[in-house]
């Protein structure tokens, strides 16, 4: 091109340069914004994911430890919080679980009495949210973020209370769940070089950030920026190290006085330095595509080299609105054209194939989160009931729906004839809920339990007829997998899903079966455990009962002058107290205290308690003093201590000239007043050596008598309604 161009020719070749240099360099640089703010919202998606997947994680966590403090609760050494075997027991707890930064029990004034972690010092968690919860509320608490006082770590604190016999809050056992875990989070995330993860508590002060090259640990935030970003989720700023990034955030779980966030930070300087190495590599191929297309208008025909670029723009168009299928249906062997069309080509399908593999992404994301949802509502029904079927059908009602399966079912193991029966099941026939019990040596059932691993069955056709599976006949499944469901090392059953076509079930599949499967075992294994204790619960409180009986009768035989007054004052006292209003939950010790009102005669001496006579005024006072001696007798008893108001307050009197401590009106507790009316009339009604019974209206007329005085004024009406009753059921009774 050493000599000058035409006028014409140059004019043309204008013409060429504006339609080719002018379209592609727009192209390019709407292109570059574009995949800025592609690449600024990937990153920003990144981070929430990250986030997300960091707030789930914790919160099962949190649900875990939920699991595992009721579970610790049962366990006699740290329920007594005997020292040196309670502190061994924990810290084996937490050495066998890390993400436990300490497991400890706080006595009701919140003094620490037990702890995995060696104490340096004494230590009260009196001030702390999770122990006031705990107490206050009675239930499973969620404490502070914090840097604990005896881990020195960051740490999340939960809390359940241990209870008495009478249900009240005795001491709190808690969790400090160590929130370094969400390292890990970080780690497994991939995120690029230079991304930090943070949690920021409600203050601003950084519990947790990784990396931390520049100890920016446990420092509050001299701005608020990025703890005021936290409710919008994401933002792109400077973080406490200068360095600008995307960021998202996610909230912790916790109450509003414990808000907390998870912050994730991708730096944005690589995503500006990337875009400028790409933006210059494309220009570069523009302008050489430009030049090519120069030398080849010398020889090309107008019309040609418009059509070729028309179609190009009109491809970059399409491709620019978001259309990834967009393509220039150009021969790419066609000139310095096709090749600009190639490459136009494979830059729509690279974003093509970017939009599929985010697509997969979001896919296994959500998919993700729909298992942590569904292993947290398995986690919930385990908690919220001991109903062992309900549990198992709302597993096998996640399994079908998630795994995506015709049908699923459990089967429980029965240790004593070494069966399995069916127990829930989902997507079989209606024919088909109830099954005969199987026997482990009988069919393809039994073998996940005999050889303690799953069982995956890609053809049912090709097992011989005995050792195929009850269904199969009537359902025409084609595949079959069996779990064992095993906790603390026990099988208690076998999970089985079903299926009418071929299975091929990849890692992440056959993974989330077995945890599902875990947790069946847990729920299996915690209705057991609960079963077992509400069965030793009752017989514990039948053996009660019946030694009160029997101290009773023995009571009643050593003190010849009252026999067979103990029992029937109790079943009196009983009716009575219901008319008065005392709960039914309180019946039970009215009835213990009636059975034991006497107890305390055991420390009087025959002497003065069979003597036929009057007794004198010493010998009177050593019979005063039997109240106290039940109530020193009883009180060490922590099971018998709701029913010591009957045998400590019964010769209490309503004027408060009764025995051993002259309490007046309402100081004395509604059972002692209640009983003190029966035990009077029955006294009245009955003979004795020293008297015959009265009549029962003359003693009716007694107790009226001394109401105000020695009865509670609406205890004696109570009574006078009682009686009534009994007599007009007596006059409605045929002759």
């Amino acid at each position: 091109m050493g000599r000058s161009l035409p006028g014409g020719l140059r004019g043309w070749l204008t013409a060429v340069i504006l339609i080719a240099v002018v379209p592609l360099a727009a192209l390019l640089l709407f292109e570059a914004g574009g995949r800025y703010r592609h690449n600024t919202e990937q990153a920003r998606r990144q981070t929430l994911q990250v986030a997300r997947f960091a707030a789930l994680d914790l919160e099962r966590v949190v649900v875990s430890a939920a699991h595992s403090l009721a579970a610790l609760a049962q366990v006699g050494v740290v329920r007594n919080r005997s020292d040196a075997a309670c502190n061994r027991w924990l810290a084996a707890a937490i050495t066998a679980d890390p993400r436990y930064a300490n497991l400890g029990v706080a006595e009701r004034d919140g003094r620490v009495s037990c702890s995995a972690l060696p104490l340096r010092r004494p230590v009260n968690v009196a001030d702390r949210r999770y122990f006031r919860e705990a107490v206050r509320t009675g239930r499973f608490a969620i404490g502070e973020y914090q840097i604990g006082r005896i881990t020195g770590k960051p740490t999340l604190n939960v809390a359940l209370p241990l209870r008495d016999a009478a249900g009240g809050v005795q001491a709190v056992l808690f969790a400090a769940l160590d929130l370094a875990r969400l390292q890990e989070v970080a780690a497994r995330a991939a995120l690029p070089a230079g991304s930090v993860i943070l949690v920021i508590d409600a203050n601003g002060t950084i519990l947790v950030r990784h990396p931390d090259p520049e100890g920016l640990t446990g420092r509050t935030l001299r701005d608020g920026h990025l703890l005021a970003a936290a409710g919008a989720n994401s933002a792109e700023l400077a973080g406490p190290d200068g360095v600008v990034r995307v960021y998202g955030f996610e909230r912790l779980p916790g109450g509003p006085q414990e808000a907390a966030f998870v912050a994730v930070g991708i730096p944005r300087d690589p995503l500006l330095a990337q875009l400028r190495r790409d933006l210059a590599g494309r220009l570069g191929v523009a302008v050489a595509v430009v030049l090519a297309a120069l030398l080849a208008a010398w020889t090309l025909a107008d019309r040609f080299i418009l059509r070729g670029v028309n179609r190009l723009i009109a491809a970059a168009d399409r491709l620019a609105s978001g259309e990834s299928a967009a393509r220039t249906d150009l021969r790419h062997d066609a000139g310095e054209i096709g090749r600009v069309a190639a490459a136009l080509d494979r830059m729509a399908e690279a974003v093509e194939q970017r939009e599929a593999a985010l697509r997969r992404e979001r896919q296994r994301v959500a998919r993700q989160v729909e298992q942590l949802a569904a292993l947290r509502q398995i986690d919930l029904a385990i908690i919220e009931t001991h109903d062992l079927a309900t549990t198992l059908d709302t597993v096998a009602d996640q399994v079908t729906s998630l795994l995506s399966v015709d049908a699923t079912d459990i089967l429980l193991l029965h240790q004593a004839t070494q069966t399995l029966r069916y127990a829930a099941g989902k997507g079989f026939r209606p024919d088909e809920g109830q099954r005969p019990a199987v026997r482990l040596s009988e069919g393809v059932s039994g073998r996940p339990v005999m050889e303690s691993h799953t069982v995956l069955v890609p053809d049912l056709a090709s097992l011989p007829d005995p050792m195929r599976p009850h269904p199969i006949g009537a359902e025409r499944f084609v595949t079959y997998i069996g779990v064992p469901l095993i906790a603390r090392g026990q099988v208690r059953g076998v999970l089985e899903v079903f299926h009418r076509r071929p299975l091929q079930p990849d890692a992440d599949w056959m993974a989330f079966l077995e945890t599902l499967a875990g947790q069946t075992a847990i729920a299996i294994d915690n209705a057991v455990l609960f079963s077992d204790l509400q069965r030793s619960h009752q017989e514990l409180a039948l053996a009660y009962d019946s030694t009160l009986e029997g101290w009773s009768r023995a009571l009643d035989l050593r003190d010849e002058q009252t026999e067979g007054h103990t029992l029937r004052v109790t079943n009196q006292v009983l009716e009575l107290a219901r008319a008065v209003g005392i709960p039914q939950a309180e019946l039970v010790h009215v009835r213990r205290g009636a059975l034991l009102h006497d107890i305390g005669k055991i420390g009087i001496p025959d002497s003065i308690l069979r003597k036929p006579g009057p007794l004198t005024e010493a010998e009177w006072e050593v019979m005063r003093r039997h109240p106290v001696y039940a109530y020193e007798l009883l009180s060490p008893i922590e099971f018998l201590r709701p029913a010591l108001d009957i045998p400590y307050c019964h010769h209490e009197k309503w004027d408060g000239t009764g025995y051993p401590r002259g309490l007046r009106g309402e100081q004395i507790p509604l059972a002692a007043r209640v009983f003190a009316v029966i035990d009077v009339y029955d006294a009245l009604t009955s003979d004795r050596p020293y008297r015959a019974a009265w009549p029962e209206d003359k003693a009716v007329a007694y107790i009226r008598e001394q109401a105000g005085k020695h009865f509670d004024p609406a205890v004696v009406e109570a009574f006078l309604r009682m009686r009534e009753g009994h007599r007009e059921m007596k006059r409605a009774l045929p002759a």
